[in-house]
């Protein structure tokens, strides 16, 4: 049986893209199990570094899904090439797929300027997710151990971004799961973001 792709298209500098990864590593983490995940923070000339992870060495496994991530460029800049220090490159298919959704053909409130830009994740080429679904100020001020503490605080208004989002993309999955596993995809959060998002 061929399991859906989720497929994530990032880099480590990126503001914005350390921000999803929390939304999108809980998610997943719903469905699967996590490997290898790397501590980082995205470059400091953006919102003072976010704190986050990296997906550059990790292994996702899951019954459900399959995660394809790729971190384009590090958030070490290297003034030989004057740009971000290269990291992975994702396949031709991979960059098609990017270039033809993440654009104002497909994503609503996007201008031509937001054309292909990151972090952009396609959710089993039925759902997309083009930008951050939060601002990266949110996390401001923060460290990675006081977000994920926060994770357990529903009140937490930094929490209730990442766990919005989470259990969008959640809703998402478990449209490409037929609604496996059912703990999750039956769960309250994981309904009430399905209403909302118009999937029955």
């Amino acid at each position: 049986m061929t399991l859906p792709v989720v497929f994530y298209l990032g880099a480590e500098y990126c503001p914005y893209c350390a921000a999803q990864r929390w939304p999108t590593i809980v998610a997943l983490s719903r469905f699967g199990t996590f490997k290898g995940l790397g501590n980082m923070s995205s470059s400091s000339s953006d919102y003072f570094g976010t704190p986050s992870f990296t997906f550059v060495k990790s292994t996702y496994t899951s019954k459900y899904l399959v995660f394809k991530p790729v971190e384009q460029e590090s958030n070490v800049f290297n003034t030989a090439i004057n740009n971000w220090t290269p990291l992975q490159k994702p396949t031709k298919a991979e960059e098609a797929l990017f270039l033809k959704y993440d654009s104002v053909k497909f994503v609503h409130g996007f201008t031509t300027q937001d054309n292909a830009s990151i972090p952009f994740l396609s959710l089993g080429n039925q759902y997309l997710v083009a930008g951050s679904s939060y601002t990266p100020a949110a996390l401001a001020n923060l460290n990675r151990n006081e977000i994920a503490a926060g994770l357990n605080e529903p009140t937490n208004p930094v929490t209730q971004a990442i766990i919005t989002s989470a259990n969008e993309q959640s809703a998402a999955f478990c449209v490409l799961t037929k609604g496996q596993p059912g703990n999750v995809c039956n769960s309250s959060g994981v309904m009430a973001a399905k209403k909302l998002m118009g999937i029955k």
